[in-house]
């Protein structure tokens, strides 16, 4: 199925990128809100991905959200000189459709996203650089496409957030440049969401939510997937075998059942890695807990240690408001710096500061493509 886009108006947006700078050089934990999508009209703009291409260009997939359902889930295109413009819309997204998810680009700078819908757009799709989208064959069946990553050698893996009964406890699936198709790579009761605590929710006055099992995923070279278990709150490492087969999945942060009252890894959802392997994710509810948590932490891939990354708070910050993704850019001067999306408390009911874009200093240079 390929899909041209249709005439967008650019004015309708009512994004204002007028602080947007990305030349500015931040030091190690230090922040700096790009932009905050205002609320307008009862209505609630909701981000969820974020990814960069070669040229240091952003991609944002924006849900519209009326209390009821997201009326569009938008593409939008954050070039690396502050110009924004919108590359797609996949429209609407039914009533307890999670809409567009996660974002991945592949060294062709085609993006795909991930646009969980249950209806006859619902899928994986290729979007090149004139929003033209194209379903990747298979990827329909995915109950729950969330995160996405691709290995070196072009494969792209897919988390399931919500895997349908009958087909695994917790699912991630491949789409191999072989066959061009998606199937079923690993499974395993550590990647599905939480039996006991389920629903994982926001604080009060939000309404109960389910939480994602599987969520973010990152390839790190030669043969590492990670991927973060939002309900579990685990960080887990997938072997990618010699015949490009799954192997066990193990726990690198976190434990399961939990040890302990929350730590500085409370409900993981995106995931990124450095050059160094060191792997980056986001405690969503940070500051709503009352459990002194950082924002970002980062993670040691090879210990598991963890570490927070921005200032440890009791209370919401003013830099984020529900963060869920996180990208390094390609651009030279942005490479020692992490671009963080928050989905917004608005959301849930919640007084927050408002979904934003912001970005983190860090002091190591990152994979772009993850």
């Amino acid at each position: 199925m390929i899909q041209k886009p249709a005439p967008a108006a650019i004015a309708a947006l009512t994004l204002l990128w007028t602080t947007l700078t990305f030349a500015s050089s931040l030091g190690l934990g230090e922040t700096e809100i790009l932009h905050v999508f205002e609320t307008s009209d009862g209505l609630i703009p909701s981000p969820e991905g974020i990814a960069f291409d070669d040229n240091g260009n952003a991609y944002l997939s924006l849900r519209i959200f009326d209390g009821r359902q997201h009326l569009e889930n938008r593409l939008l295109k954050l070039s690396s000189a502050g110009k924004l413009s919108r590359l797609a819309n996949f429209g609407p997204a039914p009533p307890g459709a999670k809409g567009i998810l996660g974002l991945a680009t592949d060294h062709e700078n085609n993006l795909y996203a991930a646009f969980a819908s249950g209806d006859k757009n619902h899928g994986v799709w290729k979007v090149n650089r004139n929003g033209e989208k194209q379903r990747l064959y298979g990827s329909e069946k995915i109950n729950v496409p969330n995160a996405l990553t691709f290995d070196q050698l072009g494969n792209l893996y897919v988390t399931d957030s919500f895997p349908k009964a009958g087909e695994g406890p917790g699912l991630v699936w491949r789409y191999t440049r072989g066959s061009n198709r998606f199937q079923i790579w690993a499974s395993s009761p550590l990647l599905a969401p939480d039996p006991i605590n389920n629903p994982l929710s926001p604080p009060p006055p939000a309404p109960p939510v389910e939480a994602p099992g599987v969520n973010g995923i990152v390839f790190v070279p030669p043969n590492s997937i990670y991927v973060a278990n939002t309900e579990k709150s685990l960080i887990l490492r997938i072997e990618v075998g010699p015949n490009g087969n799954a192997g066990p999945v193990q726990i690198l942060a976190g434990s399961y059942p939990p040890l302990g009252p929350p730590g500085q890894l409370f409900s993981p959802d995106g995931l990124t890695a450095d050059q160094e392997g060191n792997l980056y994710t986001v405690n969503p509810p940070c500051g709503w807990t009352g459990i002194p948590q950082s924002a970002v932490v980062k993670i040691n891939a090879t210990t598991g240690q963890i570490s927070g990354l921005t200032p440890v708070l009791t209370e919401p910050p003013n830099d984020f408001d529900f963060p869920t993704s996180l990208a390094f850019s390609a651009r030279n001067q942005d490479r020692k710096h992490l671009f963080v999306i928050g989905i917004g408390g608005a959301v849930y009911g919640l007084p927050g500061s408002g979904a934003k874009l912001t970005k983190v200093g860090l002091g190591a240079p990152g994979s772009p493509k993850q």
